[in-house]
């Protein structure tokens, strides 16, 4: 049986990858964020800094250490098995095992990215990843060219600072003087009843509202390595998973990531409030019944300019539905 477990879960993932039902000495199993990909073999080594040889960077669920230094080229068949009421089975550290059982109530989790869609690693961000179209996370993956020792880069590169805490600094190639993006059909996000916005067509959206914290993630394909240009919508209500009143959120950010006061503006008949990183990032608070959308814009300082109307986009275009009334009484345009 376990064999032919193996054979099935095999058959859905990419032919490259080695399936397992335990891990090799000195690793263990953790649960990863990549639905294409539940199980990998973490071990100690390189943990919070660059990974040996053998191994890669995983985002994993574990709030405590969202980041390890995995197995390349090996995935954990996810194991079946019955156990008792209130637990659920896992991979074995016992060899002689084909599973465990683990406790479900063993406290609060992340959830996986959902099918389609893999994990981007955002550590700045209000949960230690992101999940993306699968194709534009791959894209946008931090390639493979490191510094020198000496901390240059070769000719026709320049170094930029990443969202990976296993590659922090990275070479990616020179945007040609001028470039600027396409404009592209912009597309419409929909929540029926709820809300809308329009959005740049070359972005990738990822619809993630069904989540326990509602969202819609973006992403935008530059073709580059190093850290993403993203947009998140973010809906926040008290008795969400991590829920900070309006104030407090923005507090966070002032204090941790150096974000200011930029003003007020009337985002979907609400007074929102403002604030950003000069050339980094911008966000939007906007107050809804029983909490408040999040609407946050980020990307590195050389692309931040080119791409900031998407955040402008967004916020010019968003309505909400009768399902989310303004908090300030209005009777917005209803999706």
């Amino acid at each position: 049986m376990p064999a032919l477990l193996a054979a099935l879960l095999a058959a859905s993932l990419p032919a490259a990858a080695e399936i397992g039902l335990h891990c090799p000495q000195e690793t263990s199993p953790v649960r990863t964020a990549d639905p294409a990909r539940p199980w990998a073999c973490a071990g100690e080594a390189g943990s919070g800094g660059e990974c040996p040889d053998g191994y890669e960077v995983g985002i994993t669920l574990d709030a405590q250490r969202p980041y390890r230094c995995v197995l390349s080229g090996l995935s954990l068949a996810t194991p079946l098995g019955f156990c008792p009421p209130g637990e659920s089975p896992v991979p074995s550290t016992d060899p002689a095992k084909s599973y465990e059982c683990e406790s479900a109530r063993g406290g609060m989790r992340a959830l996986p990215c959902p099918r389609g869609t893999a994990p981007v690693a955002t550590p700045r961000g209000l949960k230690p990843f992101s999940c993306a179209a699968a194709g534009a996370a791959r894209s946008l993956a931090p390639g493979p060219r490191k510094p020198a020792r000496d901390g240059s880069c070769p000719e026709g590169t320049s170094r930029r600072r990443t969202e990976d805490p296993f590659e922090p600094v990275q070479c990616v190639a020179l945007e040609r003087e001028g470039d600027a993006p396409a404009p592209g059909r912009a597309r419409t996000f929909v929540v029926p009843g709820v809300l809308l916005f329009e959005y740049p067509g070359r972005w990738h959206l990822t619809d993630a509202w069904k989540d326990e914290v509602p969202s819609a993630l973006l992403f935008l394909d530059t073709g580059q390595g190093g850290r993403p240009v993203s947009l998140t919508v973010t809906l926040r209500r008290a008795g969400q998973p991590g829920y900070e009143p309006m104030e407090q959120a923005m507090e966070e950010e002032r204090r941790w990531h150096g974000a200011r006061d930029a003003g007020e503006r009337k985002v979907a008949g609400s007074a929102a409030r403002l604030q950003e990183v000069p050339g980094e990032s911008d966000e939007a608070f906007v107050p809804v019944a029983g909490g408040y959308l999040h609407v946050a814009y980020g990307a590195p300082p050389d692309l931040y300019a080119r791409n900031r109307a998407a955040f402008e986009k967004v916020l010019d275009t968003l309505r909400l539905g009768k399902g989310e009334p303004s908090a300030s009484g209005a009777a917005p345009r209803s999706p």
